[in-house]
């Protein structure tokens, strides 16, 4: 449940759902490999949409780090979805 399926269309579209869930699945999958700080950093962003400021503020990390870091997520989150057969 959750965010994946805030974003799925209306209405009966089987595939798209079943795309969205294997998506999700990757994420998690994808998250469940990094490091706790990093999980942290990519849920606080991406899922509540805190600030840069705010995620730095709340785990006392500098703001440079909270971007270099949710810089490299995205970076090897995308690697992670391309080996998943998502081509972005």
């Amino acid at each position: 449940g959750g965010a994946v399926q805030e974003c799925l269309p209306s209405g009966n579209d089987t595939e798209a759902e079943i795309e969205a869930k294997y998506l999700g699945s990757l994420i998690n999958e994808f998250l469940a490999s990094c490091p706790e700080d990093q999980q942290k950093i990519f849920v606080r962003r991406y899922w509540y949409f805190d600030s840069v400021a705010e995620i730095a503020e709340t785990y006392g990390f500098s703001q440079s780090k909270v971007k270099t870091t949710l810089f490299r997520l995205r970076e090897s989150l995308k690697e992670h979805l391309e080996k998943g057969g998502y081509d972005l």
